[in-house]
C-alpha cells in the first residue's frame, strides 16, 4: 500500500521538472526580493520598467547597493538581464538590455521570463523556506537559476555571465576587503570575500560587518566553467569580448568602492537549443557566532546558525546546498503551490501577497544553538530563534512584530513561535528581571541580545504582556504542546495579574478599547493555560475576571448611538478604529465577544469604505491617527469580518499597497494612506500578519504539558510528530508529502533522469484545506491529562550518521495527543456572562469520525516512517562526485 501511495505521489509532484501554478503575479511593481534567507542576506530589486537599470539593493534607508551582474552572450552578441546599464559608459561599450517579458512571485522564488537575441531565458531567484528542518532554512545562502531555449528552433553558441561584488560584506563601502578563490579537487568552484578588520556584531548601514560573503557554482560534468576577480570593468569586458574568463585572480586587496572588485563566473554551454539543466549559481553571506547573547551581566554565550551543528566545514555545506538544487525546488514548488492555492480561495490578489510576504518574515530570522566548548558537543535541544526588526530600529526579538508575524507562523509551522519566545522567556524569568510586565523586545541593536539592553517600558505594559500571553497560548493550542506553559507559568502569572490591574484602564494610548480588547482576551487564554496546568482555583479566577472585564468593556466602548467601538473611552459617536485587536478572539476561540459586537463593527467598516475616504491603501488605524495605515492591522481586521466581500475589499487595500511602487521601500507596514509614501517598516517581518484569515482555518490540538519540564529528557526528540498532529493538512504536511516523494525518487529510481508527471492538483494529494474542528460551544478542549511531549527540534536536517537519521525518523510515533482521562474542562461559551460556569468533568463519547480520519493518517505515517527510516539511511551517503 505504501509503495503505490509514494508512487501516486512522486506522479503527482512532477519531481524532476517543476513550476509554478501561477503563470504570471500580479506583482509586477513591487520590489522583487531576489536573496532574501537572514537579516544579513537580504537583496531586492527596485522593477523600474527598465529593470536592468538599477543595481538590487539591501533593505536600508538610504538603500545600499549590492553589486550583482547577470548576462547572457547569443551568437557574440552580449545582452544583460541584472545590474545597471545606467553605468555601462564604464563598461563593455556593446551591452544590451534582454527583453522582459513577464515576472511571477511565489513564496520562495522570483521567476522572470526573458528574451535575448534568439533565446528565451528563464532566471529563478530561490530563497528556500525550509519550515520543517532547521539545519537547511538556517543556511544562510539562495539560488539564482537560468534555463534557456531556442525560440526559432535552431542551435545557438551561448554562454552566462554572473559576478557579485564586495559590496555584499559590508555597509562600509571604504572598508579593505580581501578574497580567496577554492577551486582544487572538489565538484565545486567559489569565491570567498570578507573584511580585513571585521568587528564582531557590528552593524554598518544596517549591513554586518564581520561576515563572510561567497559565491559559488558546481562544476558539473559538460560544463566548461571559468572565473575571475577582477576590476567590474575588466571581468564583464574580458566575458562581452571572448565569451569566457581567464581563471586568475587580482590580489591587489583594497576598499569595497576602490576600483569595484567583483567575483565573476562564466559558463560556456557551446552551441544549443535548450539547456538540459539549469545553470545554478549560489550566493551566500555566513557569520559565525551569529548572536551575541547576554543571559546576564555576567555571563555572555555565542549562538550560531544550527547547520554548524550537521557540518564541519564551509565547503561541506556549499555543497550541500549546490547538489541539494532539485530537491529543493521540488519542496519549493509543493510548499508555493499549498500556500497559494489555499489564499487564491479568497482570491488572486491574496494570494500575490502571501506569497510576498514570506520570504520578507523568514528572512527577518536566526535559527541558532549555543557554541560548544572546546570538544564538546551541539545541543541541538537549546534551539532559539532570533528576529531582526528591519526597516525600523533594529531590535531584537520585537514583541510587536512577533505577535504581527504570529499568523503566518501557525499556518507554516507554530513550532517556529515557540523557539521565537525562548530567549524572551528566558531573560524575563530571572530575579534580575525588575517589572511586572512584559519587556518588548531583547536589545536595541541587533545581534545583541541581552536583558540589560531590552526595553521595558511601563507605556506598552498592555500590550507586550498582552502579546506574550496570547502568543504563548496560540502556540499550545495549535501545537498541542504545553512546555512553554510549564515552564514559565508562574511569570504567565504575574504577568496576568499585571493585566487584571491595568489592561480595563490602560495608560498609554490612555483608555484605549482597542488596546484594554487586547488585555481581556489574554487573560481568558491564560485561564486556559491554567486550565491545562490543572491549576484550577487559576482558571475560575482567570476566566471569571474575564469575564467580568469584557462585560464592562462593551458597555464603556460602545458608542452613544451604539452603531459601533469608539477609539477610547468616552469618545464621540464620530470616533471609531480598527479593532484589530477582535483577531485572538478568533484566532483562539475564546468567544468573549458577542458576535453583535462583530456585526456592528462589519457594518461601521463597510459604511466607512462606502463612504469614499479618498484612502487607496486601506483604511486608517484610528479616526485621530490621521492619514496612517498599517496592513498588518489591516490583515488582522480583515479576518475578524464575516462578510467575504467586505473580507476581500480590506484585503484587497493590502494588495494595492504591497504592489504599489511609488514609496521607494519594500512592502512597508507603516505609510500614509493618501500616496503610499513610507513611514516605517520597509521589508518588515510583520507582514506575516497578512496570514491572519488562512491561520483562522487550522486545526487545533489538545494541550499536553510535562509533568516536570525541567527534567523531561524530550527535548532531544523529534518534534515532527507534533508538526503533523499541529498543521498536518496546511503546508507543513504538503512538504512532509514531497519530501517522501522525493526520497521515494532518490531510493527506487537512482540512476535515471526522467520526468515523473506535472503535480496537475495538488488536492489530489493531501487535503490543502486543514481538517476542520469543531468543539462544543465553540470551545478548544483544554482538558487534557499531563503527558510528555514531542520534542522540540523539526524533523528533516541531515545528520552525518545513518544512524542518528534512523533515532529522528523513529520519533514519527505518537504523532496524535492520548485519549482525555483528566478532571478539568473548560466552561461552555460564556459570551459576556458574569460569572462562568463551574468546571464539568468531561463526558465520555464516541470516537468522532474525523478521529478515525486523523488515526488512519497516523497508521499511514507510521507505515510510512518505516519506509523512510530506511531510505534516509541512503540519502545520507555522500554527494555523487563529478569527474
Amino acid at each position: 500500500m505504501l509503495s503505490s501511495l509514494l508512487l501516486s505521489l512522486t506522479i503527482l509532484l512532477r519531481i524532476n521538472v517543476v513550476q509554478s501554478q501561477n503563470t504570471e503575479s500580479p506583482l509586477g511593481s513591487a520590489y522583487l526580493p531576489l536573496a532574501v534567507r537572514s537579516p544579513y542576506l537580504s537583496c531586492w530589486l527596485n522593477p523600474t520598467p527598465n529593470l536592468t537599470y538599477h543595481w538590487p539593493n539591501f533593505p536600508q534607508s538610504p538603500s545600499q547597493y549590492l553589486g550583482w551582474e547577470g548576462h547572457i552572450r547569443v551568437d557574440n552578441i552580449t545582452y544583460a538581464w541584472l545590474g545597471s546599464l545606467a553605468e555601462s559608459s564604464n563598461g563593455p561599450p556593446n551591452l544590451r538590455q534582454v527583453e522582459f517579458l513577464s515576472t511571477e512571485i511565489t513564496p520562495t522564488r522570483t521567476i522572470q521570463h526573458l528574451q535575448a537575441g534568439a533565446m528565451d531565458i528563464t532566471v529563478t531567484y530561490m530563497s528556500p523556506i525550509e519550515p520543517l528542518d532547521w539545519s537547511k532554512q538556517s543556511m544562510p545562502f539562495s539560488y539564482m537559476a537560468v534555463n534557456a531555449s531556442s525560440s526559432d528552433g535552431q542551435a545557438h553558441e551561448v554562454q552566462l555571465y554572473s559576478d557579485i561584488s564586495a559590496e555584499w560584506v559590508s555597509g562600509d563601502r571604504g572598508a579593505t576587503v580581501n578574497w580567496t578563490l577554492s577551486a582544487t579537487n572538489q565538484p565545486y568552484v567559489y569565491h570567498k570575500i570578507q573584511l580585513v578588520n571585521p568587528e564582531p556584531f557590528q552593524e554598518n548601514a544596517g549591513q554586518a560587518s564581520d561576515g563572510v560573503a561567497y559565491y559559488a557554482m558546481a562544476l558539473e560534468q559538460g560544463v566548461n566553467v571559468t572565473y575571475q576577480a577582477c576590476q567590474d570593468v575588466r571581468c564583464r569586458a574580458q566575458f562581452t569580448d571572448y565569451g569566457y574568463l581567464n581563471k586568475t585572480q587580482n590580489t591587489t586587496f583594497r576598499p569595497i568602492s576602490s576600483d569595484f572588485p567583483v567575483f565573476a563566473f562564466a559558463v560556456d554551454l557551446g552551441y544549443m537549443e535548450t539547456t538540459n539543466s539549469p545553470v545554478v549559481w549560489s550566493v551566500g553571506y555566513v557569520r559565525n557566532p551569529s548572536i551575541n547573547y547576554e543571559i546576564s551581566q555576567y555571563k555572555s554565550t555565542y549562538r550560531s546558525l544550527f547547520f554548524w551543528s550537521q557540518y564541519q566545514t564551509i565547503d561541506e555545506v556549499i555543497s550541500e546546498f549546490l547538489t541539494d538544487y532539485g530537491d529543493a525546488l521540488s519542496r519549493a514548488v509543493a510548499f508555493d503551490n499549498t500556500i497559494q492555492q489555499a489564499a487564491a480561495s479568497y482570491s488572486s490578489e491574496y494570494s500575490s501577497v502571501v506569497s510576498f510576504a514570506a520570504r520578507q518574515v523568514f528572512g527577518a530570522l536566526d535559527i541558532t544553538l549555543p557554541q560548544p566548548s572546546s570538544g564538546g558537543t551541539w545541543d541541538t535541544s537549546d534551539v532559539k530563534i532570533f528576529m531582526k526588526n528591519i526597516g525600523n530600529d533594529g531590535r531584537v526579538n520585537p514583541v510587536e512584530k512577533i505577535y504581527a508575524a504570529l499568523p503566518m507562523f501557525l499556518y507554516i509551522n507554530a513550532s517556529y513561535v515557540e523557539y521565537l519566545l525562548a530567549p524572551l522567556f528566558e531573560l524575563q524569568n530571572t530575579s534580575t528581571y525588575p517589572y511586572s510586565f512584559a519587556a518588548r523586545d531583547l536589545g536595541t541593536a541587533y545581534p545583541n541580545a541581552s536583558l540589560t539592553s531590552a526595553s521595558a517600558e511601563s507605556q506598552e505594559g498592555v500590550e507586550q504582556t498582552g502579546n506574550m500571553l496570547i502568543m504563548t497560548y496560540a502556540h499550545a493550542l495549535y501545537t498541542g504542546n504545553g512546555n512553554l506553559i510549564s515552564a514559565n507559568y508562574d511569570l504567565l502569572k504575574r504577568w496576568a495579574e499585571y493585566l487584571v490591574n491595568h489592561t480595563l484602564y490602560p495608560s498609554n494610548p490612555a483608555n484605549s478599547t482597542n488596546l484594554s480588547v487586547k488585555g481581556i482576551i489574554a487573560l481568558n487564554a491564560m485561564s486556559r493555560m491554567s486550565a491545562a496546568m490543572h491549576q484550577g482555583n487559576d482558571y475560575e479566577r482567570y476566566a471569571k475576571v474575564s469575564s467580568n472585564l469584557i462585560e464592562q468593556w462593551q458597555s464603556a466602548a460602545m458608542a452613544s448611538d451604539h452603531s459601533h467601538l469608539v477609539a477610547d473611552y468616552g469618545d464621540s459617536s464620530e470616533s471609531w478604529a480598527l479593532m484589530y485587536n477582535l483577531y485572538p478572539d478568533r484566532l483562539l476561540s475564546t468567544s468573549l465577544l458577542n458576535q453583535s459586537i462583530y456585526d456592528l463593527q462589519q457594518q461601521y467598516y463597510s459604511n466607512l469604505i462606502q463612504s469614499g475616504s479618498g484612502y487607496d491603501y486601506g483604511l486608517p488605524i484610528s479616526s485621530g491617527a490621521g492619514p496612517v495605515g498599517n496592513s498588518a492591522w489591516l490583515s488582522f481586521t480583515a479576518a475578524t469580518v464575516e462578510n467575504t466581500t467586505l473580507r476581500d475589499q480590506f484585503l484587497s487595500m493590502v494588495w494595492k499597497h504591497a504592489t504599489s511602487n511609488v514609496t521607494g521601500a519594500i512592502f512597508p507596514s507603516v505609510y500614509y494612506l493618501n500616496n503610499g509614501t513610507p513611514i516605517s517598516g520597509s521589508a518588515n517581518p510583520a507582514q506575516g500578519a497578512v496570514f491572519a484569515p488562512l491561520a483562522l482555518s487550522l486545526p487545533s490540538s489538545s494541550i499536553s504539558v510535562a509533568s516536570d519540564p525541567f527534567t523531561t529528557t524530550s527535548k532531544a526528540k523529534s518534534n515532527l510528530s507534533a508538526i503533523i498532529g499541529g498543521v498536518v493538512g496546511g503546508a507543513a504536511a504538503v512538504l512532509i508529502v514531497a519530501s517522501a516523494a522525493v526520497i521515494y525518487r532518490r531510493r527506487y529510481g537512482k540512476g535515471k533522469q526522467q520526468d515523473l508527471g506535472l503535480i496537475a492538483d495538488a488536492s489530489n494529494v493531501l487535503s490543502l484545506e486543514p481538517f476542520p474542528y469543531i468543539a462544543a460551544n465553540n470551545e478548544p478542549d483544554l482538558s487534557h491529562p499531563n503527558a510528555l511531549p514531542t520534542a522540540p527540534t523539526p524533523q528533516g536536517h541531515v545528520l552525518p550518521r545513518k544512524a542518528s537519521q534512523a533515532l529522528h525518523m523513529r520519533n514519527l510515533d505518537n504523532q496524535l495527543p492520548p485519549g482525555y482521562t483528566g478532571s478539568i474542562a473548560p466552561p461552555p461559551e460564556t459570551r459576556g456572562s458574569a460569572e462562568p460556569d463551574p468546571i464539568y468533568p468531561p463526558a465520555e463519547i464516541g470516537e468522532d469520525p474525523r478521529e478515525q480520519e486523523l488515526n488512519g493518517l497516523r497508521a499511514e505515517m507510521q507505515e510510512m516512517r518505516r519506509a523512510m527510516e530506511e531510505v534516509y539511511a541512503d540519502q545520507m551517503e555522500a554527494p555523487p562526485s563529478y569527474s
